[in-house]
């Protein structure tokens, strides 16, 4: 029996899960591709990258194009958008049902070109192509203003950019250029003796004198080789889940008792629509991950306070394990357009409830009566300027509980310890500034009468006099607080979110919305399972407190301190208030159609 378990095979169970990762890089997003995929699919994947693929213009200059002609084509390219701007009340799949027809209508038009001059007429084509008039009505003006990026149209070519082009061509375009070459350009300078050659970038002359065109480039390539490079970044690392070489659960209430589940037990348990395996994942593999999903899913309902059931969404969620890979560094994914989790093989094991985050959150919005991109209770990746209003379909006890999850996220009250540190930061940022005006002020008083600055010195000390009574008023202040018996002193950014927008840098991902919530939501699981003496490896891992604290990391991605406890209770209480819905959800599953 033990032998045949191990050699049977694990097949795919429940619904057939569509709508895995299309390589956008091969075969350029169209239209009639819009027709298959879900609302939130479109909203995730209508890039300019995908509807138009970078070119090979080494290959278009190949197919007869003329250099210049395929260096404009890149410079309207670039000026393109990457993604459509969201309008207020105005539905954002329809603009970017808009924003593919508009690239694929620019693309054509100039990919077709062949000389400068074809490219100078694409304005003028694209314009009749869509009717003449594009501003008659507000859909047609915001399809065709989708690929702007600013009030200037990409397409139509703009005083200097033909020059431009000419420049890229002469710099050595299509092929790429070493950073060295880039705004380098040698001249020749004729005089009585035959003349010498100089060096310039960005049109300031940098050498001249050189005796032959070679010794000018070398000088340049050498010189730029030579110079003092620029420390890149702060030498910080980037906090990773750690490795896990073994997956550890115990102290929990649930066990399997050794034996094995299938993927028809995910289905009859947990009410999940279907169940999805990779075609690499060996069976012996598939068991592992059954077994250990299946008993971290336990562990998640417990926490919860759910039933199992319920962690199906209402039959709308699905499981998949290594099926659906997407790249990038994420060890499992959740997509929001097909409605399914997705662990990797090993990789995945300790982000099963940050993905499940993900999951909730989309749930909590489908239904909202506001036009979005991803429907979700945290406004996915952007920011939610009214929550309840979004929330408006859900009860008013979810409402409030997704309100008070933000602001503990968010938001952090300030007690009279920290209104005082704050307080005193000013003071000292203003003192400092008042003795570095004192400084200019005493030098000027220094110098003979004649020689004085007058207009300076009078604003000079008007400023001082200024400051002084700021610095005074800043003082009572200070007394004031330290002397009051309150302990809410006002409420400032968390340290939580300051910590993301840290980590996020020119980005924006560690302070997403449904990232933030997605890792507080882990926090509080690992918490709560700590709390009842266990550890549930799969579930979650890597979130404890203070893991990422240190001065080696470029932040902390996780709560910490009365916050972490702040948003813990709040997780805790949306939990309870979630419970109805996702159950009644669960008892409409169960019914049978009448």
């Amino acid at each position: 029996m033990a032998e045949a378990a191990r050699t049977r095979r694990i097949d795919d169970a429940g619904e057939k899960i569509e709508g895995a990762r299309k390589d956008w890089k091969s075969a350029a997003m169209t239209s009639a591709d819009l027709a298959a995929m879900t609302d939130e699919e479109i909203a995730l994947s209508v890039r300019k990258d995908h509807v138009w693929p970078k070119p090979d213009y080494a290959a278009m200059i190949a197919g007869g194009m003329e250099p210049e002609a395929a260096a404009l084509v890149k410079i309207i390219r670039d000026r393109m958008a990457q993604e459509p701007r969201d309008y207020r009340n105005v539905d954002p799949i329809a603009i970017r049902r808009e924003f593919v027809s508009m690239v694929t209508l620019v693309r054509d038009r100039l990919l077709a070109c062949r000389t400068a001059e074809d490219v100078k007429g694409v304005y003028s084509a694209v314009q009749q192509a869509v009717g003449g008039d594009f501003r008659a009505t507000a859909e047609t003006r915001m399809g065709y203003m989708s690929v702007f990026k600013g009030r200037e149209c990409p397409f139509a070519l703009r005083w200097g950019d033909l020059g431009k082009a000419r420049k890229m061509v002469a710099e050595g375009f299509p092929e790429s250029q070493p950073a060295w070459r880039k705004g380098v350009t040698v001249r020749h300078v004729p005089d009585q003796d035959g003349g010498s050659f100089w060096v310039a970038r960005n049109g300031r002359i940098l050498k001249d004198g050189f005796e032959t065109e070679e010794a000018a480039w070398k000088w340049a390539e050498e010189s730029w080789s030579s110079r003092p490079k620029q420390a890149q970044g702060d030498g910080k690392a980037e906090p990773k889940r750690p490795h896990l070489d073994a997956v550890a659960r115990n102290g929990m209430s649930f066990s399997l008792g050794g034996r094995d589940v299938s993927p028809e037990d995910f289905i009859e348990t947990f009410g999940f629509r279907g169940v999805q395996f990779g075609n690499w994942l060996p069976d012996d593999e598939r068991q592992r991950v059954l077994n250990m999903g299946y008993e971290a899913l336990m562990d998640l309902a417990e926490v919860l306070g759910w039933e199992p059931k319920a962690l199906s969404l209402g039959g709308d969620l699905a499981v998949a394990f290594g099926a659906r890979g997407k790249g990038g560094k994420a060890a499992a994914h959740y997509e929001p357009g097909q409605r399914v989790v997705n662990m990797t093989r090993m990789s995945g094991a300790g982000t099963l409830a940050h993905e499940f985050a993900h999951a909730l959150d989309h749930w909590a919005g489908r239904g909202t009566p506001l036009p979005c991109k991803v429907p979700s209770a945290t406004g996915w990746h952007d920011h939610l300027p009214d929550r309840k209003a979004a929330l408006a379909h859900r009860s008013e006890a979810t409402r409030e509980a997704w309100e008070s999850v933000w602001k503990a996220m968010t938001r952090s009250p300030v007690d009279k310890e920290g209104a005082l540190d704050v307080l005193d930061e000013r003071l000292a940022r203003l003192e400092e500034a008042v003795a570095a005006n004192r400084h200019g002020i005493d030098r000027q008083l220094g110098m003979e009468e004649r020689l004085r600055n007058g207009s300076y010195l009078r604003k000079a000390l008007k400023w001082e006099a200024d400051r002084l009574r700021e610095i005074e008023a800043l003082k009572a202040r200070m007394d004031q607080v330290a002397a009051s018996e309150r302990a809410d002193h006002g409420e400032t950014a968390s340290f939580y979110l300051k910590e993301a927008a840290k980590l996020s840098g020119g980005s924006d991902y560690w302070r997403r919305p449904t990232e933030l919530f997605a890792r507080a939501f882990e926090a509080w699981v690992e918490d709560e399972v700590a709390a009842r003496g266990g550890r549930s490896q799969y579930l979650v891992h890597g979130a404890a407190e203070g893991l990422f604290a240190g001065d080696e990391f470029k932040g902390d991605p996780y709560p910490s301190g009365k916050e972490r406890q702040r948003i813990g209770a709040a997780m805790a209480a949306l939990a309870l208030s979630m419970k109805p819905e996702a159950e009644l959800e669960m008892e409409r599953e169960a019914s049978p159609a009448p």
